[in-house]
């Protein structure tokens, strides 16, 4: 599937968005050796969707009608934001969509006052490591154990 970046649409996700997102997540996740949980770990996938309130954001890119890539933002605190749930649908990778779901992202974090926007990832997660470094976040601590879910945090700050 070719997604042109202007053909897609970032846009508020929806409940009904929820099962295409996990489907393209977990698959990305299996891709990597990472067993999706969206119970606990990947809870914010779980909940995709839910009515936005004042504490957390769901993004989903739209292509044809179709959702190809999803973002989670949580409030942390007063001032920072937790990105989580970044995930673009394999056969849409490498088009700008990633790029243009963090963009709206950091627009709507920085609309809602945020001062900046944390995440953790792994390593191995190159192409999303490289798109994040482009963008002007930084690494930050790692995380131990990496049974927590990731091994790396990033900052980026508004």
């Amino acid at each position: 599937m070719t997604a042109a970046p202007g053909a897609v649409i970032v846009r508020a996700g929806t409940p009904a968005d929820r099962a295409r997102v996990q489907r393209i997540a977990g698959a990305a996740m299996r891709a990597f050796q990472i067993e999706p949980d969206f119970d606990d770990l990947d809870r914010d996938l779980g909940r995709f969707g839910e009515p936005e309130d004042s504490d957390s954001i769901f993004l989903a890119a739209d292509f044809r009608g179709q959702v190809v890539g999803s973002l989670v933002l949580t409030r942390k605190d007063a001032q920072v934001w937790k990105l989580s749930g970044f995930y673009v649908d394999q056969d849409c990778r490498g088009q700008g969509l990633g790029r243009a779901l963090l963009q709206a992202a950091i627009a709507a974090a920085s609309a809602r006052g945020a001062s900046g926007i944390y995440l953790e990832t792994w390593t191995k997660m190159a192409a999303a490591v490289s798109l994040y470094t482009s963008l002007g976040w930084k690494r930050g601590e790692q995380r131990l154990p990496v049974s927590s879910g990731a091994e790396w945090s990033y900052m980026l700050d508004l």
